[in-house]
């Protein structure tokens, strides 16, 4: 695996379970704004090792934020199966678009001002009431559930 998806990995189930304490929001917001961070770091990093350090924490930043938003938009109310295939397609939009660009001097700007762009737009996200388990999940079992 590579670093940036064992770091998305690792500060996704770190930061969903912090957000059921802390507030979606806070790690929504500080997610995108650390990716949008992240991605602009790419373009100081002249070395492969270099690289591999902003790429994990462009994994991990993605991580904070994605974990979060998911929730967030659950107790929002969205339909999920929307929500999932929208993510998809702006995964592939996203792939589709570094393929068509391929200059990567190009494609790292982009990142930062899309993900900046993100972040703006989720200073307009109001807050919701946080679902309340009636018991906190079990990491273990819903790993054996797959």
């Amino acid at each position: 695996m590579d670093s940036d998806a064992s770091a998305f990995l690792f500060s996704s189930l770190i930061s969903g379970w912090k957000s059921d304490h802390l507030g979606r929001l806070v790690f929504v917001r500080w997610g995108l704004l650390m990716s949008s961070v992240a991605f602009a770091a790419q373009l100081l990093a002249h070395s492969v090792p270099a690289l591999i350090i902003v790429r994990a924490a462009v994994g991990f930043a993605l991580g904070v934020a994605v974990a979060a938003t998911i929730t967030y938009a659950f107790e929002c109310g969205a339909n999920m199966g929307k929500y999932s295939s929208y993510g998809s397609l702006g995964w592939i939009f996203g792939a589709a678009a570094s393929s068509m660009i391929g200059d990567i001097e190009l494609l790292f700007p982009l990142s930062f001002l899309f993900c900046l762009l993100a972040f703006f737009i989720s200073l307009a996200f109001q807050k919701v009431p946080t679902y309340k388990f009636s018991r906190p999940p079990n990491l273990w079992l819903v790993m054996r559930r797959d």
